[in-house]
């Protein structure tokens, strides 16, 4: 079983922007592993089952689908207690700040039957390269 040092803080980010190319434009969830050990710093990327489009239940299930083989993966059995154990030991999930994304993180506890709720980071480089393309539209 995958064992968490307390210094080592987990993100999930849902990833939109760098996509697979494999077999198509996928969202992926990034797996980072933040410690103040350089050794134990991480960063995996997680490609989903299954994707249909981008709504707030799609999105929910892409987390939670993706969770469940990462977790058989960790412990070598399916059991919905070992997953709900392995969200419960994410610290923090990431995306952009779309309004589908806001509070995805209560949508999959609920998902998963947790009380667990990581932070959200809001990223925001979405918003800016936006306006960057707006400013240089604008002043040409």
């Amino acid at each position: 079983a995958f064992e968490k040092k307390d210094t080592t803080k987990i993100t999930l980010h849902l990833d939109k922007t760098s996509r697979s190319r494999i077999d198509g434009d996928w969202p992926c969830l990034i797996l980072n592993f933040l410690d103040p050990d350089p050794l134990l710093c991480q960063m995996v990327t997680l490609r989903p089952l299954f994707f249909a489009y981008e709504d707030r239940d799609q999105i929910t299930l892409l987390f939670t689908e993706t969770l469940r083989p990462l977790q058989v993966a960790a412990d070598g059995k399916m059991d919905q207690s070992r997953v709900v154990c392995l969200w419960n030991k994410i610290n923090a999930i990431m995306t952009d700040a779309v309004t589908k994304n806001l509070s995805i993180e209560s949508a999959v506890a609920d998902a998963l039957g947790s009380d667990h709720i990581p932070y959200h980071n809001l990223c925001k480089s979405h918003t800016c390269e936006r306006l960057d393309e707006d400013l240089i539209k604008h002043s040409s």
